[in-house]
């Protein structure tokens, strides 16, 4: 999925964390670990990253300008 502010691609994973990586170099730009696994693909809306994890907890992002 590509955040279009910050020309992220976010990584749906089956791991701990959710990873961001620039959609032109593949650098890592942000990551955030959860509390337990994640399944599902990341979901955007305006400039918040939602993810969903197995702890229970859904998890609202807001990447900082020094990470973009």
């Amino acid at each position: 999925m590509l955040s279009r502010r910050t020309r992220a691609v976010l990584l749906p994973v089956v791991h701990t964390v959710s990873y961001a990586l620039d959609a032109s170099s593949g650098e890592e730009v942000w990551h955030y670990e959860t509390g337990d696994w994640v399944e599902c693909p990341p979901t955007v809306v305006d400039d918040t990253v939602y993810v969903g994890s197995y702890d229970s907890n859904v998890y609202s992002l807001r990447p900082s300008p020094e990470s973009t």
